[in-house]
């Protein structure tokens, strides 16, 4: 299983990225331990991969994001992403589960899915203007002088 997951991701994906994946799948190394960079690469070079990723130009090409770059690119929380990405607004697929998600950056210029970030952004403000109104509310029958002091 190990082999057949770090084939399918090394041209995608750092050594480090696969064995953060490996870790979050619960698998170990034949040994027993938690896997890093330094025992993927091993396997790699076990199994014959290049240790080369994707170019960029065919990433850019391809228009595949990570979690990390659509949440900069529309400005939204990653919770907020994933929500699209769950409600099948944002086309986005993982190797394996608990892989990385691999995001199409074209479907952010369809329109259900600039409304939707339109809105998630437009929750947030009135979010964040009610949470400052908290703050500063006053409540009645409380006095806006210093306590006094006892002695």
């Amino acid at each position: 299983e190990v082999d057949n997951i770090i084939r399918r991701m090394h041209s995608r994906w750092p050594s480090e990225e696969i064995a953060a994946t490996l870790n979050r799948m619960k698998l170990r190394t034949g040994t027993g331990l938690s896997w890093n960079a330094l025992r993927v690469n091993g396997v790699k070079r076990r199994l014959g991969l290049a240790d080369t990723l994707q170019s960029e130009t065919s990433q850019i090409e391809n228009q595949m994001l990570t979690l990390e770059e659509a949440v900069e690119r529309l400005g939204i929380s990653n919770r907020s992403v994933l929500r699209l990405i769950e409600a099948g607004l944002i086309p986005a697929k993982q190797v394996v589960p608990y892989a990385p998600y691999e995001i199409d950056a074209g479907a952010f210029n369809a329109p259900e899915v600039q409304q939707a970030v339109r809105t998630t952004k437009e929750r947030g403000r009135h979010a964040r203007h009610w949470a400052a109104d908290r703050r500063t509310l006053p409540l009645p029958g409380l006095e806006e002088s210093a306590p006094k002091k006892h002695r």
